[in-house]
């Protein structure tokens, strides 16, 4: 049974006759098929033109065409037909193969669509489309966005090899596709340098794929001109590597922020600042970075809105870096733009120093505050001392060695004296302390105390001696010296308690020089110089920064008894001397106290304490200065009883007025160091000028090195510290008047 319809068609153009295919093909039964017209199965047919076609057919026997066919439903579909002129029993007709081409049609079609899109496009394309043999390169075809592109014409390009045209700036980049598009047949954004006509460079994406065509093989590329953009690109490149070595090259901290808080962009000072990559810093924000519980962060994103309002601001911030450390830096945030967005710019410098000297400053200045008033009662103390010691001293001669009343008198002179130690203590803090300075060797005096101390020290507790050999000599009142390693090791052994532990006592030298004074000594005034270091290490408690910022306050102790004098006396010692103090302490895991003397000058003579001018020898009258009443009422009443007349002044003023009105007989002056109107100081030096022969003795509580050694020069003949004793006293009138003992 045949596939395709097949019927027959008379002279007068009607079907006589068709298969069961023609019928299921058109959709009509064999009757209705039957009797139909040619025109009824082809509507575009001319059936004006049918006499000529039938003749034709008589004469050619046959004809294969393409035609439509109209179903029974109306609908047209295309035939291949192939019609064959018969004649059977003298009746002619046309016998008619008709087969359904759909299929093929509209594939074709859809070819034609397709090349005709691809011409379209093909033509079109802003981007350089063209066709070359792979095997050498040979151009196909070209677009028209390869001629605006490349510069060339049709005629120029077409027919010749790329490399003839010289389009490849780098030969090697052809090598290369070719390669990529035998391994993997095609190649996407491949980059490259392309010549123009005129001889210049561009810069290129070429997608391109091999296509076949019987024994042949093509390249189909699509390449699109980038030097723009690449310039472009480049131009954004370097600004940007302008601007980051900009932005990098600054000191501080940058850190740039969205109005979200968000960090977008940071330096390397900020970095630097953190500890962290700038990867790990963008997309931050401020409590992200900051210590916790330290700050203020709803104050600080109020500020970072003022600051997107055009407010400029500045705050303190306490910041933690990546290792934990916690550290205050100064923001400043700044409204700015960056590529476009409005940003606020905030510039942050670390504190840490400026806050540490800060603190060293405060408290020198409340160190200095307290020295002032301490030296000030010292002052005061000892005069009222220095009466109370005379008038005891005077009630002492008037009774014989065995009267009940002397061992009371004796117990409230030891009193006294105690008393005179405490004020000692406290013109020690004040730095105004009464030294006997000499060159003195650190490692002997640390091991006369340590000696001393051992017994005395808990047996749990271990005391090593590392002591430096051959140390230089250094300038020191060898007993102050001594407290201070009394102070020390004290302290350690109390801040081991009742546990074991161990105390390393260390002496070494050391140069220290101007950066390590003013990063390692804040707030204290040392010179650069060669230094001897005594240091006390424990592995006691350690100290707690609240407890370490007031351990040299007087008064302040964390002991059970004790005065809180200790430290606060030796930092007045160490000030005195010249000498600085480093602490490093860890709670939980003990303390180092360093001190650092200056050492003296190679082979310095032992410097002596008292001048051994002697005064020509005077009799006489005996002008006492003081401006305090009871200390005239008790040391004149003294000086008498050592056979003197005794004139008294108040002041530096009244004193120079009796100075001038006394004649002859004046045998010696002594005068207090402050008084008002006239200090003790201005009113020598006028006597001096007026008579220079008549020997004066100054007496004051502040130290003698400290308030008039430079007075010796000028011939000062004595001085006396208070509160001295009447015996004190007549030893120095002694010295002073030439060896003539008064008791």
């Amino acid at each position: 049974m045949a596939r395709d319809p097949y019927f027959g068609v008379k002279r007068d153009a009607r079907i006589c006759f068709a298969n069961q295919a023609a019928c299921e093909a058109l959709g009509y039964t064999l009757e209705e098929l039957l009797g139909l017209s040619v025109p009824d199965l082809d509507p575009n047919y001319p059936m004006e033109r049918w006499d000529d076609h039938w003749e034709a057919l008589r004469q050619d026997r046959s004809l294969v065409t393409q035609t439509l066919h109209r179903r029974r439903d109306g609908s047209l579909f295309p035939v291949e037909i192939t019609v064959t002129w018969v004649s059977v029993d003298a009746e002619e007709c046309l016998f008619t193969q008709a087969r359904d081409i759909s299929a093929q049609v509209t594939a074709e079609e859809a070819r034609q669509i397709s090349e005709a899109k691809f011409q379209l496009a093909f033509q079109q394309s802003p981007d350089a489309i063209n066709i070359n043999r792979l095997e050498d390169g040979v151009y196909l075809d070209v677009n028209e966005g390869f001629l605006r592109t490349t510069g060339w014409s049709r005629d120029e390009v077409v027919g010749r090899r790329s490399n003839e045209v010289g389009i490849w700036a780098d030969a090697e980049d052809r090598r290369r596709l070719v390669q990529l598009l035998a391994e993997n047949g095609e190649a996407t954004d491949y980059e490259l340098t392309f010549r123009r006509k005129d001889g210049s460079l561009g810069t290129a994406l070429m997608s391109a794929r091999i296509l076949s065509s019987g024994p042949n093989r093509w390249i189909l590329s699509v390449t699109r001109d980038i030097t723009e953009r690449k310039q472009v690109e480049r131009a954004l490149h370097d600004s940007e590597t302008s601007y980051r070595g900009l932005f990098d090259a600054v000191g501080e901290s940058i850190f740039i922020m969205d109005r979200t808080g968000r960090f977008i962009d940071v330096n390397q000072g900020a970095t630097g600042m953190y500890g962290y990559t700038r990867e790990e810093l963008i997309g931050r924000n401020p409590s992200r970075v900051s210590a916790p519980n330290l700050n203020d962060l709803p104050h600080v994103m109020g500020c970072v809105e003022q600051a997107f309002a055009g407010e400029p601001k500045l705050f303190e911030f306490w910041g933690q870096r990546k290792n934990g450390e916690v550290f205050p830096k100064e923001v400043h945030l700044y409204p700015g733009t960056y590529f476009g967005q409005d940003v606020v710019i905030a510039m942050s410098t670390d504190i840490t120093e400026r806050k540490r000297s800060e603190a060293a400053q405060v408290a020198a200045q409340k160190l200095e505050s307290l020295g002032v008033l301490a030296g000030g009662l010292a002052h005061d103390f000892n005069n009222l001392l220095t009466a109370i010691m005379g008038n005891l001293n005077l009630a002492q001669g008037q009774l014989g060695e065995y009267s009940n009343a002397r061992p009371y008198l004796d117990k409230v002179e030891k009193t006294i004296l105690k008393a005179a130690d405490l004020s000692r203590q406290m013109l020690a803090y004040s730095g105004k302390g009464h030294f006997v300075i000499k060159a003195r060797d650190l490692n002997t005096i640390v091991q006369e105390m340590t000696g001393l101390l051992t017994a005395s020290l808990p047996k749990k507790i271990r005391l090593d001696l590392q002591l430096a050999p051959k140390l230089p000599l250094f300038k020191a009142d060898g007993a102050q010296v001594q407290q201070v390693v009394m102070n020390l090791i004290t302290n350690a052994a109390d801040a081991i308690g009742g546990e074991s532990g161990h105390i390393a006592v260390t002496t070494y030298q050391a140069d220290l020089d101007r950066e390590v004074l003013t990063a390692g000594f804040p707030g204290q005034t040392l010179e650069a110089g060669s230094y001897l270091v005594l240091s006390v290490s424990d592995t006691g408690c350690g100290i707690a920064s609240d407890v370490l910022s007031r351990i040299f306050d007087p008064f302040f102790t964390t002991k059970a008894t004790g005065r809180g004098l200790g430290l606060s006396a030796m930092l007045g010692i160490l000030k005195g001397h010249k000498a600085g103090l480093r602490i490093q302490t860890e709670v939980g895991r003990g303390s180092t106290f360093e001190v650092f003397f200056p050492t003296a000058d190679a082979g310095e003579a032992q410097e002596e304490l008292h001048s051994s001018r002697r005064g020509k020898r005077l009799a006489g009258t005996v002008l006492l200065v003081d401006d305090e009443e009871d200390i005239l009422e008790s040391t004149g009443p003294a000086l008498e009883s050592f056979g003197f007349r005794v004139v008294r002044a108040v002041d530096g003023v009244q004193a120079m007025d009796r100075f001038l009105e006394l004649g002859p007989e004046l045998a010696l002056v002594f005068m207090d160091l402050s008084m008002p109107r006239m200090d003790g100081i201005s009113a020598f030096l006028a006597m001096r000028q007026a008579r220079p022969e008549v020997p004066v003795i100054l007496t004051s509580g502040y130290d003698r090195k400290e308030t008039t050694e430079d007075l010796f020069d000028q011939g000062l003949a004595g001085f006396v510290q208070k509160p001295y004793r009447i015996q004190d006293l007549a030893r120095e009138l002694d010295r002073v008047l030439d060896g003539r003992s008064l008791l």
